[in-house]
């Protein structure tokens, strides 16, 4: 199998954490969380976001936004957090 699919219900059930992102996928030897995001919240929010998860899955490569508004998008761009710009998948 190259890839694996780990829903939060499933991460919830295993792990000790406060914060568990939406899903984890396992693809060639890399992990990436996945967070779906249907509402823009503040800076603030995302920056302990990405700390927590940083802190908690070390392991990961990358925490993937998943999100249908251009708006929010744009807004996730600019959080000085991110070390990669995000991509418009059509």
């Amino acid at each position: 199998v190259r890839y694996k699919w780990i829903c939060e219900r499933k991460l919830r059930q295993t792990a000790r954490k406060a914060k568990v992102p939406d899903a984890v996928v396992h693809h060639d030897g890399y992990d990436f969380l996945i967070e779906v995001e249907r509402t823009l919240k503040k800076n603030s929010y995302y920056e302990r976001i990405f700390e927590r998860l940083s802190c908690d899955y070390p392991e990961a490569e990358a925490v993937l936004y998943l999100t249908d508004g251009l708006s929010m998008l744009l807004h996730l761009q600019n959080l000085p957090v991110l070390l990669i710009q995000p991509t418009i998948f059509l």
